[in-house]
């Protein structure tokens, strides 16, 4: 790829990782469009990696505690809460990636599948954004409940399934008040990502001539992912979340009548 698509990819991804809009779906759409086919993995892990540093840099104080909280007789008893609620939605979305990951790299990624993730997430994010009297705190929250999130993620694997977004709704789902609910789904983010970056590190540099390229890609997702974080804080808190689950819902409306017309 040439450097501008790499900067404008990057910039995508590190923009749309946190916005409820589907990171892979944009990142596939702006592939066809581009003319560079299916980005290889080893360029979204990488992208990936430089918004895995916003989230880490935005949420460190909380990456500190969960830290302290993984020796024994270490930690608050929320924070150990916490980390157990993280391990259990991470079990379960590791589960689900296992039985994905095969599909996917047989072909599984479509802008057809994007259409129906983006509508998914639009529709989900509605009904979520809808309730009323979510007042849980993570401090309230079960196994049970971290399962469900946990689940949620899993199933934005799939390209246009915003893995914020669907996050994000399960959360509310379950009564967690916004603030909480965009805390869970940013710190749930870290070992997704991590994982993710870690399984695929090994081919960042396998092709020559890229090193340039890696440095500044990441570099510029990690910076447009600090802003992106920053905008679904506030926007979320201020009851703002279906304006992006109308722009779901007209992508993919958009996208699967493309697809659709060939």
């Amino acid at each position: 790829m040439a450097l501008w698509q790499v900067l404008l990819l990057a910039l995508l991804q590190g923009a749309t990782e946190f916005l409820p809009v589907s990171s892979s779906g944009h990142l596939l759409l702006a592939s066809h469009l581009l003319g560079v086919g299916l980005l290889p993995l080893r360029w979204m892990v990488l992208f990936h990696a430089g918004t895995f540093l916003a989230v880490l840099w935005t949420y460190r104080h909380d990456g500190a505690r969960l830290l302290r909280a993984l020796w024994p007789g270490r930690g608050s008893p929320d924070d150990r809460h916490l980390l157990g609620l993280m391990v259990g939605a991470s079990a379960v979305t590791g589960a689900i990636a296992l039985g994905v990951e095969p599909w996917l790299e047989k072909g599984g990624l479509s802008l057809g599948t994007a259409a129906a993730g983006w509508w998914t997430t639009g529709l989900l994010l509605l009904a979520s954004s809808s309730r009323k009297g979510g007042r849980r705190r993570l401090q309230d929250f079960t196994l049970k409940d971290a399962l469900w999130v946990g689940f949620f993620q899993g199933a934005a694997l799939l390209p246009g399934f915003s893995r914020s977004g669907l996050t994000l709704a399960a959360g509310l789902f379950r009564g967690l008040e916004p603030r909480e609910a965009v805390r869970f789904s940013f710190l749930l983010a870290l070992p997704a990502m991590a994982a993710a970056s870690l399984w695929e590190l090994q081919g960042i540099y396998g092709g020559g001539g890229e090193g340039f390229k890696v440095m500044v890609g990441f570099a510029l997702a990690f910076l447009s992912g600090l802003g992106a974080i920053g905008w679904v804080k506030s926007w979320a808190t201020a009851g703002k979340l279906p304006w992006m689950a109308l722009y779901n819902l007209a992508l993919g409306a958009a996208v699967g009548g493309w697809w659709l017309l060939g």
